[in-house]
């Protein structure tokens, strides 16, 4: 009977947590938006605003189109093949995001 209890009070906690996380997460004031593009003013670092495969329709404010869902090699060749210094970032990078 306790150990039922302990399940679904740990199934309650993984449904709620995700709730939560969203309500504390605070805009970051070192990006900065610019058409396709947001520039990290603090680490240099600019970012491609949509997912591969979609892109930045100005006129509406957001990305249109479908993402390509590339597995982690495309998503290496993708940037590869972007050229200009397009690559993928490091766990660290992606974090300054939040």
């Amino acid at each position: 009977m306790q150990r039922s209890f302990v399940l679904a009070g740990l199934l309650l906690t993984l449904c709620t947590r995700p709730i939560s996380a969203a309500c504390i997460i605070e805009a970051n004031d070192d990006l900065v938006a610019s058409g396709a593009f947001v520039t990290d003013q603090t680490s240099g670092l600019v970012w491609q605003r949509c997912a591969i495969g979609m892109e930045w329709a100005a006129n509406e404010s957001r990305c249109i189109g479908e993402p390509e869902g590339l597995d982690l090699n495309a998503a290496y060749d993708d940037a590869a093949n972007a050229g200009d210094g397009w690559r993928i970032p490091t766990g660290a990078e992606l974090e300054t995001l939040l």
